[in-house]
């Protein structure tokens, strides 16, 4: 009986011996090897091809890449890491091979890295005439083609805010009619913003007689001229619309007047004027559109804490939702009573300079006038069944004691006079240094500004 070889037998049995098996296994292996040797060097070849078309692309030797065209290079091939040569064609604006490649159906919008064709010629930094009417003419041939100019990238910016970043104006006047103005990126800029964060003031100025929004925010709350702003570019800013209250506003800050101004030239029983707490109040209810008008008019703070609905028509108020807010306003300032805590303290020890002092008689001061014009504004404007008679005797009696404080805070100037001429030159040798107990006077003046309001609680 015939039996086959063991193919799995050692070395000593069956195949052992038998020589034709191993020069059928060493010509197998020969073989192989060629094969692998020959599949290495057409890779090569072919990685060495694609690094050529890539160079040749990459410094415009169109030549190069027409010839390699010519032999059956795939239109569509990836060179290198994505880039395709119509992609690559597009970072330098080559209108020869765009053109080219176009006409082979290549793929119009395919991406790299989320950027198009399309965003790349957009991209390019340039702006030199030149330039532009390549970048211009390229951008033509793929909307011709069918490019989509509303394709975003990573961070959802489109091809017309690469183009308004870069300067390249008469590709934003072409793509506009295609594209949603309102379109926005992650931050939320639009077109307007990002011509802006390029500083192209040509861009600008065409964008905004296009219509679009001045008043749009970004995600951080910013208007596209508080972005100029904020990157100095002032030719920009003066294409916004002005803002009517920014000359008034202007006009606050030039003309604040430091604690000297503040009181120097008052002639006797007259207020100061605090019109910033004023204008600080109409911003608090929406109302600063009557705040060059109460500026014109001269009003003090005292005033305006006692207007009332014939005063505000008087002085030029004509809008009844304007009067109503002021008004509104008001009635919820006098509606809070005054706590002993507002009034400035300086306890024992305390260490305090002469800022500290001025402002806390400015404090005491704005206070004081305040409960004043508290009491007439709840007269003027506020129903209440008690007789006028009675509140008549009652701020009479605050009166008195008004000028009984009076009283005592002359004395206290008195005293405190006497007190500075007093001071002598320090001696750190032989003599101590003599204190003003300053403490003293401002714990006497104090407790009387708390006895003043306890009156009005």
């Amino acid at each position: 009986m015939l039996c086959g070889p063991d193919l799995l037998s050692s070395d000593e049995d069956g195949l052992s011996d038998d020589n034709d098996y191993y020069e059928f296994k060493e010509r197998l292996k020969a073989s192989q090897r060629e094969a692998n040797l020959k599949a290495d060097t057409e890779a090569d070849k072919q990685k060495q091809q694609l690094k050529s078309v890539f160079s040749a692309i990459a410094y415009e030797r169109e030549d190069v890449f027409l010839a390699e065209l010519e032999k059956g290079l795939d239109p569509n091939v990836d060179l290198d890491q994505g880039w395709t040569p119509l992609l690559l064609a597009s970072t330098t604006a080559n209108e020869k091979i765009i053109s080219t490649l176009v006409e082979k159906n290549v793929n119009i919008n395919q991406p790299r890295d989320g950027l198009t064709p399309l965003m790349l010629l957009c991209n390019i930094n340039s702006k030199d005439d030149a330039t532009e009417a390549k970048i211009l003419s390229c951008i033509k041939l793929l909307l011709n083609k069918g490019a989509d100019v509303n394709i975003v990238d990573n961070k959802r910016k489109t091809a017309i805010m690469f183009a308004a970043y870069n300067g390249h104006l008469e590709t934003v006047k072409l793509l506009l009619p295609l594209v949603d103005k309102e379109v926005e990126d992650n931050q939320r800029w639009n077109v307007l913003f990002w011509a802006i964060n390029g500083n192209n003031l040509e861009i600008v100025e065409y964008l905004l007689k296009e219509g679009f929004n001045c008043d749009k925010t970004d995600i951080r709350g910013n208007t596209a001229a508080e972005l100029a702003h904020s990157r100095g570019y002032q030719d920009i800013l003066d294409f916004f619309p002005k803002d009517p209250f920014d000359e008034f506003y202007q006009y606050l800050n030039n003309n604040e007047l430091n604690f000297e101004e503040t009181f120097n030239n008052l002639t006797p029983n007259e207020k100061p004027q605090f019109f910033t707490d004023v204008c600080q109040i109409l911003y608090g209810t929406r109302s600063e559109s009557v705040m060059p008008l109460l500026r014109d008019k001269n009003m003090s703070l005292f005033e305006f804490l006692t207007l009332d609905d014939s005063k505000l028509k008087e002085i030029g108020v004509q809008f009844p939702f304007q009067r109503n807010r002021i008004l509104g306003g008001l009635y919820k300032f006098h509606k809070y009573q005054f706590q002993p805590k507002s009034i400035p303290f300086i306890t024992k020890n305390q260490l305090y300079t002469n800022i500290d002092v001025a402002t806390a008689i400015l404090t005491c001061i704005k206070q004081i006038i305040a409960m004043e014009a508290s009491l007439k504004f709840i007269l003027n404007n506020c129903e209440t069944n008690v007789e006028v008679k009675e509140i008549r005797i009652f701020l009479e009696k605050n009166r008195q004691q008004i000028r009984r404080l009076k009283q005592v805070t002359e004395s206290l100037v008195v005293k405190t006079e006497q007190w500075d001429s007093t001071l002598k030159p320090a001696d750190k040798i032989t003599k101590k240094r003599q204190n003003i107990p300053w403490a003293t006077l401002w714990l006497t003046f104090g407790i009387s500004l708390f006895v003043l309001l306890k009156l009005k609680l």
